[in-house]
Order: C-alpha cells, then structure tokens, then sequence
C-alpha cells in the first residue's frame, strides 16, 4: 500500500471540516452583527413612533394644545416631517410611521438634539424649534 495517498485524503478531509466549521463560524458572526443593526435601527423606529403619536395626540386635543419634543442624541439619524408622515433615516435605512392631520403641518427636516414646540394653531400643526 502507497500512504502518501492515505495521508492526502486525510488532509483533505481535515481541511474540509475546517473550511465547513470557518464557514459556521463566519455565519455566527454576521448573523450577530445584523441583529445589532436591526437594534440600532429599532430606534429609529421608536422614534418615529413617538413624534408621529405626539403630533396625533396634539392635533386630536384640539385648538391651542401643544407638546414639547426633545429629540434624542444617542445615535445619528434625520427626521423629515411632512403633510403625510414622519420619516426617520438611519444608515440608509428609512422607518415611516403615518400621522392623523393630512395636510395641516408644517415640514420640517429634523436633527438629533433639537427640541420642537409641536403647537395646533386653529387645527394646523407648527413645528417651531426651541432655541
């Protein structure tokens, strides 16, 4: 019997297992990073949410009611705010959630940090940013 083919097909089947158990763990991994951008982009998420319900909340309670709106800093993101909707971009990702009062606001381009007066004025929504 030759071993030197003997040792070739061990080596082969060695080096097979190992790109199979480099491939699982490269899986692992990615898999891990994508969960941490989808948490990330959960924010943008919450944080649409949450304009889009203060804006509902003050359109629906009528004249004269108002909400002041702090905007977080903890990730980096631009809120857009226009007659149909709230968008919120983060990493070229966009999270829209829909608001009540169909062409009565203002739009507005939205930065991390800001704080906005979210007012009704006789049924039209302003947003006016606090200095």
């Amino acid at each position: 019997m030759d071993n030197s083919g003997q040792l070739s097909a061990d080596f082969l089947f060695a080096t097979l297992i190992l790109i199979i158990i480099i491939g699982a763990l490269t899986n692992i991994a990615s898999s891990g990073m994508d969960a941490a951008n989808n948490a990330e982009f959960s924010k943008a998420k919450v944080l649409a949410d949450s304009v889009s319900r203060t804006i509902d909340s003050v359109y629906s309670n009528g004249y004269g009611q108002y909400a002041v709106f702090s905007f977080p800093t903890d990730f980096n993101y631009t809120v857009a705010v226009d007659n149909e909707k709230v968008s919120v971009t983060y990493k070229n990702k966009t999270s829209i959630s829909n608001i009540i009062p169909k062409n009565h606001i203002d739009s507005k381009t939205i930065n991390p940090g800001e704080k906005y007066n979210i007012t009704n004025t006789k049924g039209q929504i302003k947003l006016q940013k606090i200095t």
